[in-house]
């Protein structure tokens, strides 16, 4: 550099001042991911893994034709049977893990691990970095299998992936660990626990919760146990009258107006009639929208006053069709 030979890239990170993270004891984090390998019978197989931060240690691999939220619950449940459970655990932020790209609310795997006690950790978007033991795992795996005869099912898959878990396990010493196996390593310190506070409070929420749903007529009961149509019958009529406002129809196709018979009424009016502009009228008891644009009745129903949420009861023919560009 000093000769002019080379170019200086000041904004180009050195490799040495990346910090590793390494977990202090097994269990006390457990990286989680799944990749895909084809198989003979159908397109590909998605084989979901779970590697122990500390020690490398495969503490599960299994093959499916699709993967969804339950099977990885269902994989996370099976190695905790095996091994204990840990403490941690980390994943990127695919929707079999976590819900939180989608929604504030907790998925059911996600309450699962609370209720357990397991914290749960996922990486920043677009950086696999941080899940960088298992990713460089996968490369393990698919070099072992692509040395093998590709599986003709599922169930042969997962044949190979016992073997392997078992040959990566147990046979393959590990240069990041001093050339032991991740069995030794794994077998060498004591575990990391899971948190019982954490497993106590979300315990608690979750009571408080069903509390509230089965309490007679407690804020948001109604909202979380939707009554099924073949068992709705007409809400008994409310003398109550309100002048008719406009509200801008939402993206779920509701429109929202407070203090109707002292609450917060949601009157949906279909998601095909989001955007649009409605007059909302409440006469005696009976609420009817109207498109603030062309007329349209888009909801003529009798107010339910026992229910924050009222179901949607569309105007007989036309007036339940979309409005036509």
């Amino acid at each position: 550099m000093s000769a002019g030979l080379v170019r200086p890239e000041p904004g180009k990170r050195p490799k040495a001042s990346c910090t590793r993270f390494e977990a202090s004891l097994p269990d006390e984090l457990w990286q989680s991911d799944f990749t895909h390998w084809p198989i003979a019978t159908v397109p590909g197989a998605v084989v979901v893994s779970r590697l122990d931060d500390r020690s490398r240690n495969l503490l599960h691999a299994r093959a499916f034709a699709t993967v969804t939220m339950d099977d990885v619950q269902a994989t996370f449940l099976q190695a905790c049977a095996e091994h204990g459970i840990p403490a941690r655990t980390l994943t990127d932020n695919g929707t079999v893990y976590t819900t939180r790209p989608i929604s504030a609310a907790p998925g059911r795997s996600e309450r699962t691990l609370a209720l357990m006690g397991v914290r749960q950790s996922n990486g920043r978007p677009c950086h696999p970095q941080t899940q960088g033991k298992i990713e460089r795992y996968h490369r393990t795996l698919k070099q072992w299998l692509s040395a093998r005869p590709l599986a003709s099912s599922i169930d042969e898959l997962n044949e190979q992936l016992a073997e392997f878990r078992h040959v990566y396990n147990e046979e393959r010493p590990h240069r990041a660990l001093g050339r032991r196996t991740p069995g030794e390593a794994y077998r060498a310190k004591g575990k990391a626990l899971p948190d019982p506070e954490l497993a106590a409070g979300t315990q608690t929420k979750l009571d408080e919760q069903r509390r509230r749903e089965t309490t007679a007529g407690s804020p948001g009961a109604t909202r979380r146990k939707p009554i099924p149509k073949d068992e709705r019958a007409e809400p008994a009529r409310a003398d109550v009258t309100i002048g008719p406002g406009i509200r801008r129809i939402d993206r779920r196709g509701c429109v929202t107006q407070n203090n109707i018979a002292g609450k917060r009424r949601i009157f949906n009016l279909g998601k095909h009639n989001a955007g649009r502009m409605a007059e909302l009228l409440i006469d005696h008891g009976r609420a009817v929208a109207t498109d603030l644009e062309t007329g349209e009745i888009l909801a003529d129903q009798t107010l339910d006053a026992t229910r924050e949420y009222q179901y949607r009861k569309p105007a007989n023919d036309v007036n339940d069709a979309p409005r036509q560009m």
